[in-house]
């Protein structure tokens, strides 16, 4: 759901509708490999089309199954798959994926003595255009943005964060919701940008919407 509303988040914030984000997989499948020190993460392109006209439930149901069909070829390298697809170079930005998703269970299983999640992400640099940070515990689930501040500044981020929390309620509230309905700005700050612009005054019976210009 948080994956699906991030989703929904850039198809609003850009309007493009064919999105590819990076999801990062710990890729220990085999317990040969569980207990082995190395690092065997793999990074997975899932790639997105948002259609207007399906509900949030439609597309909630098939960024899963997009996931999970990415994750049936989680052991090829994400190098192999640049070079494949015959990626052209850029040394400004990482090849196919500027975006990316992480999720962090702290109320699995998997968390002992010897295995601890990371509470605090610092990157002095970011490693790609955005990324969104999600875990979760027995009580809440929280997150954070880490952005190339070149591309983005704090208050652009801060509103971000604001129309990811509005998309999530909505999807919460109304999952038969058209993707194409949902809204970044909440009732209030709405109605608020329409008074501001002069837009937002009734017309009585008394006089005619072209008068009103």
């Amino acid at each position: 759901i948080l994956l699906s509303g991030f989703y929904i988040l850039l198809y609003k914030y850009t309007g493009q509708n064919d999105l590819i984000l990076g999801n990062f997989i710990a890729n220990r499948n085999y317990t040969q490999c569980q207990k082995l020190l190395g690092f065997f993460s793999n990074t997975l392109a899932i790639r997105q089309i948002i259609d207007s006209e399906h509900t949030i439930q439609e597309v909630i149901q098939q960024v899963h199954a997009s996931l999970v069909e990415a994750q049936e070829y989680q052991e090829l390298p994400f190098e192999k798959l640049v070079e494949a697809l015959k990626v052209p170079k850029d040394t400004s930005r990482q090849p196919l994926i500027q975006a990316t998703f992480s999720f962090q269970d702290h109320a699995s299983n998997l968390v002992t003595d010897h295995y601890k999640p990371i509470d605090k992400i610092n990157y002095k640099i970011a490693k790609y255009d955005l990324e969104l940070f999600a875990k979760t515990n027995n009580a809440a689930i929280s997150g954070m943005f880490n952005y190339a501040s070149s591309l983005f500044d704090e208050r652009t981020i801060q509103k971000l964060t604001g129309y990811y929390n509005i998309i999530l309620e909505q999807m919460a509230e109304n999952s038969a919701q058209k993707a194409s309905k949902v809204k970044l700005l909440s009732n209030t700050e709405y109605e608020n940008l329409l008074s501001k612009a002069g837009f937002y005054e009734p017309i009585t019976n008394n006089s005619t919407l072209i008068e009103k210009f």
